[in-house]
């Protein structure tokens, strides 16, 4: 407790704990002491993390360092603009994509329940250009799948990071994650004024 009223965290109090235990057993162990106090105190909790989020000005140098490349702006702005997981994005098929509608079917999300998520402006017209290349692509093997690999194969989600993860070290955002885009999304929507209820029924 007065570690606690010291404003020590967590993990710094269940270390101090630990070592104490683990001396206070020795001296037991030794007959110095006939028992040890120690274990009979809680162990205090880590505290959780907040989620890393992007600044405005993060992700905004992440998309400029992607302008030039159809296909890894749509991915990245998908991220941000929708909140899917990686191995959604790794299963969006053309198909989902209605541009008529603006709406975004992901159907293979957290308990393989499908969802629509409202298309963005911003996402529609970098879908648009992307599908626009794609259609030039000449060794497309996976017809259906939306984002296709230099080989003509679908992505798979470690690619997926790894494409993520170099445009935060091209942008010099220290961040890094698809995660941090999600919590992007949600974070940024929620500050805007989207209801929490809104925000679960596109997956959180």
């Amino acid at each position: 407790n007065r570690l606690a009223g010291m404003k020590r965290s967590g993990t710094t109090r269940a270390r101090k704990l630990a070592s104490l235990r683990h001396f206070l057993k020795f001296l037991k162990e030794n007959g110095v002491i006939s028992g040890n106090p120690a274990e009979t105190v809680i162990r205090a909790r880590k505290e959780e993390k907040d989620p890393t989020v992007l600044f405005k000005n993060e992700y905004k140098a992440l998309l400029f360092e992607a302008q030039g490349n159809s296909r890894d702006y749509a991915i990245l702005l998908t991220f941000l603009k929708s909140g899917i997981r990686e191995s959604e994005l790794a299963a969006l098929e053309i198909e989902d994509i209605d541009l008529v509608h603006d709406t975004l079917r992901v159907r293979e999300g957290k308990g393989k329940k499908e969802r629509t998520i409202p298309l963005m402006p911003e996402l529609k017209r970098a879908l648009r250009r992307y599908l626009g290349d794609r259609d030039q692509q000449a060794n497309i093997l996976d017809d259906e799948t939306l984002f296709l690999a230099r080989n003509g194969t679908s992505l798979n989600p470690s690619s997926i990071r790894k494409l993520v993860k170099k445009y935060y070290t091209k942008a010099g955002v220290r961040k890094s994650g698809v995660h941090t885009l999600r919590y992007t999304f949600s974070a940024h929507n929620v500050n805007n004024g989207m209801p929490i209820a809104d925000l679960q029924k596109v997956g959180y």
